[in-house]
């Protein structure tokens, strides 16, 4: 399935982002990317790695400096070769969450990893 994988900018592990694209319960004929910083960008690596088709939808900050990233969302969601999402996310993410939306919207099956980070006892 052509798979837009998207997700929140701190998020910047190749090892685990790699590791959940792996494990997506769908074959990934094509990724589809935004080509923010985090989950993104390393999808991108990931699809040059393994040689599977790629399609980038890098949001024009110039001309939309405001709204780009939401303007580039809208263009991947309604891309008339998307067929499903991989959301990797720290759950915070107003980005990550419109694309979510947009995707449900569409009917899309999204395959959602939310990662945290708790800190206990450190001093």
């Amino acid at each position: 399935m052509n798979t837009v994988i998207f997700g929140s900018r701190s998020i910047v592990s190749k090892q685990i982002v790699f590791g959940i694209i792996d494990s997506c319960p769908w074959a990934i004929t094509g990724i589809i990317s935004g080509m923010a910083a985090g989950p993104d960008s390393i999808a991108w690596d990931y699809a040059k790695e393994k040689r599977i088709r790629r399609k980038a939808f890098p949001a024009d900050w110039i001309a939309e400096p405001t709204q780009a990233g939401f303007i580039r969302n809208k263009e991947m969601a309604e891309w008339k070769h998307t067929e499903a999402g991989i959301m990797i996310w720290d759950g915070k993410s107003g980005g990550s969450k419109d694309m979510l939306e947009l995707m449900n919207k569409s009917k899309y099956p999204v395959y959602e990893v939310v990662l945290t980070i708790n800190f206990h006892n450190l001093g």
